[in-house]
């Protein structure tokens, strides 16, 4: 099972970037820019350049994903 990378909370999405090359991005049902993190530009820019493969989904499947975590894809 691929490990979580980086997990970003983009505001209306999350992106999470596995170890092997693939991100998740999910749409959150409601928007908050609460939860965005200080080093969004860095975490966004690392996904941007790690990424081989993207996988969209239109609602959120993975709740309580965090960096280092194992997911069943």
């Amino acid at each position: 099972m691929p490990k979580v990378k980086v997990f970003l909370d983009a505001g209306c999405s999350k992106q999470i970037l596995l170890d092997d090359g693939r991100c998740i991005i999910e749409i959150k049902e409601r928007c908050s820019f609460a939860g965005v993190p200080r080093d969004f530009e860095e975490k966004r820019n690392k996904i941007a350049r790690e990424t081989k493969k993207r996988i969209f989904l239109s609602s959120e499947l993975f709740a309580s994903v965090r960096e280092g975590c194992e997911l069943k894809v």
